[in-house]
């Protein structure tokens, strides 16, 4: 059942395999952020985190910000881009 604590050996076996899980997305968001960091040639702004199931680096730039996430619950990985939604204003948007 999910959300259950076992208890005795069951219940260590449980949390190790859990601490196991946090290491690996910790792994993870390391390989992560230092591709990111390569490609988008940037330091990386990290977002989320292994207890909220998501994790991800962005380049933290205005107007147009690049992203990369790992999110645990669909096993998923992305990379996006965020567009400011600020309007220009003069002869440009004619």
């Amino acid at each position: 059942m999910k959300g259950t604590k076992l208890r005795g050996e069951a219940g260590e076996v449980q949390r190790s395999a859990l601490a196991s899980a946090e290491e690996l997305i910790r792994a993870l968001r390391r390989v992560m952020i230092g591709l990111f960091r390569d490609l988008f040639d940037c330091d990386g702004r990290r977002f989320g985190g292994p207890s909220l199931g998501r994790i991800g680096t962005s380049d933290g730039m205005d107007d147009v910000q690049w992203n990369a996430g790992y999110f645990r619950s669909g096993q998923t990985a992305t990379l996006g881009v965020n567009l400011d939604e600020t309007i220009p204003e003069g002869p440009e948007m004619a």
